[in-house]
């Protein structure tokens, strides 16, 4: 009876040992896949930081799959929360867009795998990114969000199927600004603007002094800047110093009406670098 238990325990602790050998001797299949998901992840951030620079759009595309869908939710530095959907064709013109601008930079780099679970063809990873995003040397925005990407196998290939952006905006210093024009009796201006400025929004006031009689060219004085206001609707500034540096017969556009005057000063001078577009409220 003893023999026959220790002839038992001999052969059941055989089989376990056998057993530990080959599985360290051959990774699991689910460890495989986890370490080609890592791949696919990094060559995707690899090519959507470089793509300002390859304008090899396919190389970003190749990782996604053709029925992508896509969730962006931001929490914004002035408070507010958007939540965006995409698909595929969505984000194939962003890309095409990103790679047509000129002097654009993009910062996108993996900070940490918080979770990866693959079953099956399936499989979900987790992980928190670091983002920035410049134009002309400039940042435009920059900060972190988690991002829960689907990928699914197709053969031995694994793809983007879908993923969701959590964002918090640490800083942001160029997007859509609002303004509100107020004329005063006497043919003067002033505009109330509120536009990114890092970790907020600020608010100023700009007074426009219109000088000259109608029909001719008149002059605006926007606190120290000068600019020319033609009889054809032509919008130049004719003398302006800002930091010492004197420019001279910049021209901004056409306008018709002072309010368009106003608007055109705040957008291509006064705020260029920070409004990617103007929305007026009010009149």
């Amino acid at each position: 009876m003893k023999l026959r238990t220790f002839s038992l325990l001999s052969l059941l602790s055989f089989f376990i040992v056998s057993t530990s050998q080959f599985a360290q001797g051959q990774p699991s299949k689910s460890r495989e896949d986890e370490e080609e998901l890592k791949k696919t992840l990094y060559a995707f951030a690899k090519a959507y930081s470089s793509l300002p620079k390859t304008k090899k759009r396919d190389e970003v595309l190749k990782h996604v799959a053709d029925n992508l869908t896509s969730t962006n939710i931001t929490a914004r530095v002035n408070g507010s929360i958007t939540t965006d959907n995409g698909t595929f064709g969505m984000f194939a013109a962003y890309l095409n867009k990103v790679s047509r601008t000129e002097n654009f930079g993009i910062v996108y780099e993996v900070k940490d795998i918080i979770k990866t679970q693959i079953r099956g063809n399936n499989a979900v990873m987790v992980y928190e990114v670091y983002y920035e995003f410049t134009k002309d040397g400039t940042v435009w925005s920059k900060g972190t969000e988690t991002v829960s990407m689907l990928f699914h196998k197709y053969g031995e290939v694994w793809k983007i199927q879908h993923f969701t952006f959590f964002n918090i905006e640490d800083q942001k210093f160029r997007g859509a600004c609002l303004c509100e024009v107020f004329s005063a009796p006497t043919g003067d201006y002033v505009a109330k603007t509120t536009v990114p400025a890092g970790k907020s929004y600020i608010t100023s006031l700009t007074n426009y002094i219109f000088k000259g009689a109608p029909e001719l060219d008149k002059q605006v004085i926007v606190d120290n800047y000068k600019f020319t206001w033609k009889a054809n609707g032509e919008l130049i500034a004719e003398s302006v110093a800002p930091e010492g540096v004197t420019l001279t017969n910049k021209a901004l556009g056409n306008a018709s009406t002072k309010d368009e005057v106003v608007v055109l000063i705040l957008q291509e001078f006064l705020f260029k670098n920070n409004c990617s577009k103007l929305v007026k409220k009010g009149r």
